[in-house]
Order: C-alpha cells, then structure tokens, then sequence
C-alpha cells in the first residue's frame, strides 16, 4: 500500500460527530426546544445566517457551568469509533484537528474525551468566571479556521482532507487536497465532495482516506458559494469543487 498521503484530516462535529445537532440537547436542558426548532427552520429557509443562527444557538448555553455541561455533551448522540479512528490516523502519521463552528470550550471537551488534536472554531462564546458568557461577536468562518489550522501545523493545503457533512465543509474543497463527505444532508455537499460515506461508526472513513489521492487545490481557489435551495444540484461542482455556470 502506498504511503499515508494526508498530513491533517480537519474534522468537524456538528452532523459529523454527532447523529444530532449537538446545540439540541443544549436546547433541550434549558427548555428551549420550540425556540431551537424556529432557529432551524429559519436558517434553512433562508430567513437568516449562519452568524445570527450561531448567536442565537449559542445563547442557550449562557449561565451554564462546566460541570452542567459536560453531562449534555456525554449524552449527545453520536457515531461510534470516534477515539478509535483518531487512534488509528495517528498510526497513519496524520493530525486530527477538529474544524468547527463550535467554541473553544467544547473544542477543548472533544479534545480531552477523543483524543483530537485541537482544532479551531466558531468566535465569540467563551467561560468567564466559571460560567458561559452571553454570545459576543459570532463568527460563522471555516475558511479563516482552515488556515489558522494550516499555520499552525505547517501543512500544505494539498496534504489536507477535510470531513463533514454540510455546506459550510463543502465550501472549503477548492482550498483543499481531498474532501470526504460523512452523511451530507443535502445533495450540493456530496456532489462537491472527493468521497462520500454513510454509516454509522467513523471508521468507515478510515480505508477511504488509505485509497484517496491528494489532488492539486486550484491556483485560484475561493470557497465555494452557497447553491440555493432550489438549484442546488445544478451549481454543485464536481471533484474539484469548480461551480458549474
């Protein structure tokens, strides 16, 4: 078998990680279910972004403490192999950075409980006093975090692989040398992605990233633009993340 090609696998969680979206129990625990729904429901219809989405998912968190946190997180559903398949790309000589919109807090929990190597996430939320803090500037930005990532580990783009699941992950596929797409939620994420794989368990990615060849990220590489709800199919870009027109 040819050598381990990829340096930094960047993960995401929301979607990912987890079968949920993990701001749900969160929701849940503060009673704000009816709210958390609206929330949704509003960004996919379009009616807000992705930045007062976060701030608004966000502010249920505000008050809590670590220890009345950690116990939502514990419960939050999610695929199995986790720890295993950051075990097992270790072995492969790669890093596993987890690339969010989440703060750094529940960065830190997924590192300490999974073994990830740290990772960059969304700005503006943060434990002060013992307590989370009502919701600053929110910054929706996996571009800028993808970059932070590659500064800090000194990894070129090309030797990249990113996996998730939504558009915010598909965006970043021009920047990148590979794109694995885990359980997208809509057709626009796998028809951008290098590799798409369903299932259950993390470990399925595992002989994926062994097969898959870095390709060159574009000279001009952008994000890619959101497609709209209704041509979403037809602006999907292909193995290299290019829009069609």
């Amino acid at each position: 078998m040819p050598p381990f090609p990829w340096r930094l696998v960047t993960v995401d969680i929301d979607g990912t990680l987890t079968s949920e979206h993990g701001w749900r129990p969160i929701a849940a625990a503060r009673g704000c279910l009816r709210a958390y729904t609206a929330y949704r429901k509003a960004l996919l219809a379009g009616r807000e972004d992705e930045n007062s989405h976060l701030r608004h998912l966000f502010a249920f968190a505000v008050g809590l403490t670590p220890d009345r946190l950690e116990p939502i997180l514990q419960r939050t559903r999610r695929v199995q192999g986790i720890p295993e398949t950051v075990a097992e790309l270790h072995a492969r000589g790669a890093r596993v950075p987890l690339l969010t919109h989440n703060p750094a807090f529940l960065i830190r929990w997924y590192c300490d409980t999974f073994g990830f190597d740290g990772g960059s996430g969304g700005w503006g939320l943060s434990l002060r006093h013992g307590r989370v803090q009502p919701p600053g500037r929110v910054v929706a930005d996996k571009v800028r975090g993808l970059r932070t990532l590659r500064r800090e580990f000194g990894v070129p783009f090309g030797r990249i692989c990113h996996v998730g699941d939504a558009w915010p992950d598909a965006r970043l596929a021009p920047l990148l040398g590979g794109f694995i797409a885990f359980n997208p939620k809509r057709p626009a994420v796998a028809r951008v992605a290098d590799a798409t794989v369903r299932g259950t368990d993390l470990r399925a990615i595992l002989p994926v990233l062994d097969r898959l060849r870095p390709r060159r990220p574009l000279n001009d590489a952008r994000p890619l633009d959101a497609p709209s709800n209704t041509r979403e199919a037809d602006t999907a870009g292909g193995r290299h993340g290019i829009r069609r027109p």
